[in-house]
């Protein structure tokens, strides 16, 4: 029923065209020549009355099914074709397996919401053969009979790509002897322009060009390979995709993209990974407490473990950043913890001896890194995804089973820069500045009551004597 009103849909556009005196010729794909494992993609801009058909004709006897798929940008489509399978979004496409014609037909609709709205669209066809595996041939829950493309779903910290498993021509869903590996592309940072949306996509499109550009995601994070998370980094596009393998012979699912944001409210939502007003109040409120405790008590032994703590988790979280984290071990929590806790204690344990230049190490690492979260703020960028990303360990729940692998562009490599030349000058200045002085300074209520003027006796008779010490250090 839902197809046959599809249908009726397609037809009053058309009629309403023919009255007007517009006509909209159908797209044509050519195969003639074009064997199993070729790929054609087409771009066309597509305006006001959009809703057209698309023939692909000269279809070779050999093709045993094709992939025709039909991207995009900020503007839902709708594809169907002469069965009942029919697809709506941005990163859409539909399986076509063969018959004694050698043509098809689809149909293309967009949103009417935004029909005055020019909308440009990516068309792609990839042959294959019957001896390919199919993919989201085995469909367990999506709407078409068989679903080759991906769905996504964003949150807070996620971002969730779902696929249906793979079958063999025919609707075999014997999966044991075809192999699913994931793939991500991350498109240039802060960049939503169609020209990076599309040039991206098509290099997502065929097998070859997804093995050279993309980046193969490590397996064993989660048990389920066709749910597969990825840690949200707002502003960055990435395209995802996968591909089945059957005793050698390979055929790709559609491509899907995320920004990790909503792009209609760019500006808003797309600017960098958070600005809480809370996260100010309690940082400023934190330190303010800490200066109240440093300046009324002065025990150096407190600041300085909360310097190198500070300096240790950082480290930590440095390495977790890396490809570290998406090793399959460190997706149990128990395993992470343990391996995090030991890396923050190992950080700490050089600093026992040489305590006053340590110190000043890690004060110049920490500050320098808060220089940088600062500078992310105005100027985009990812590494306070460094804290971050463990801060969505502690309180994420199944946080362990995403993929971390962070996106490091050219403004992550100017800021990486910045921060080595900040945390370099933070060492050489305190190492000047301390020269000739104590390693730390008395409490300033102690200087206060030690300050003499011309009113003080040269003794007192009630006065302690200083410890021996006292004189090799402050004199």
């Amino acid at each position: 029923m839902q197809n046959i009103l599809f249908r009726l849909g397609f037809l009053a556009c058309f009629c309403s065209s023919a009255f007007s005196g517009v006509t909209y010729p159908p797209i044509t794909i050519d195969l003639q020549n074009k064997p199993p494992g070729h790929q054609i993609t087409e771009f066309r801009t597509l305006t006001i009355l959009i809703d057209t058909r698309i023939d692909v004709i000269n279809i070779n006897a050999g093709v045993g099914f094709f992939l025709i798929q039909v991207h995009s940008y900020m503007g839902n489509i709708t594809l169907s074709d002469d069965s009942d399978a029919q697809i709506s979004g941005t990163n859409i496409g539909l399986i076509w397996k063969g018959n004694s014609e050698n043509v098809a037909h689809f149909y293309l609709f967009r949103d009417h919401l935004a029909l005055l709205d020019n909308i440009t669209m990516l068309i792609a066809v990839s042959t294959y053969s019957k001896y390919d595996p199919v993919p989201g041939g085995c469909n367990l829950s999506f709407e078409t009979e068989i679903a080759p493309y991906q769905k996504i779903s964003e949150s807070d910290d996620f971002i969730t790509v779902i696929s249906q498993p793979p079958s063999q021509f025919g609707n075999f869903c014997n999966r044991s002897n075809i192999v699913t590996r994931m793939y991500y592309l991350y498109l240039s940072e802060h960049d939503n322009s169609t020209e990076q949306y599309f040039a991206n996509i098509q290099k997502m499109i065929s097998v070859d060009d997804i093995v050279k550009y993309g980046t193969l995601v490590l397996e064993g994070l989660t048990a389920n390979r066709f749910k597969q998370m990825y840690s949200r980094y707002a502003g960055t596009g990435r395209v995802f995709a996968a591909v089945s393998t059957r005793l050698g012979r390979s055929a790709a699912y559609v491509p899907a993209v995320s920004y990790g944001c909503d792009v209609a409210a760019w500006d808003a939502d797309c600017s960098g990974p958070g600005k809480d007003i809370f996260s100010f109040i309690s940082g400023l409120a934190f330190a303010l407490l800490w200066l109240f405790l440093w300046r009324k008590f002065g025990i150096p032994v407190v600041a300085v473990q909360l310097a190198f703590l500070l300096n240790g988790l950082l480290v930590a979280s440095i390495l977790f950043y890396s490809q570290l984290g998406d090793i399959y071990i460190f997706a149990n929590d128990a395993t992470f913890w343990t391996c995090f806790v030991c890396l923050l204690i190992v950080t700490q344990k050089p600093f026992g001896c040489l305590t006053s230049l340590f110190y000043i190490i890690a004060l110049s690492l920490v500050g320098s890194y808060a220089v940088i979260f600062a500078v992310n703020y105005y100027v985009g960028g990812n590494l306070p995804y460094i804290l971050l990303n463990t801060y969505r360990r502690i309180t994420v729940a199944n946080f362990g089973s995403a993929v971390i692998a962070p996106p490091y562009q050219t403004m992550d490599i100017c800021q990486t820069g910045l921060w080595v030349l900040i945390f370099c000058i933070g060492v050489y200045v305190q190492t000047r500045s301390s020269m000739g002085r104590p390693p730390f300074p008395p409490r300033r209520a102690d200087r206060a009551r030690a300050r003499v003027d011309e009113n003080t006796p040269l003794i007192e008779p009630n006065q302690e004597m200083p410890p021996a010490y006292f004189e090799a250090v402050y004199s």
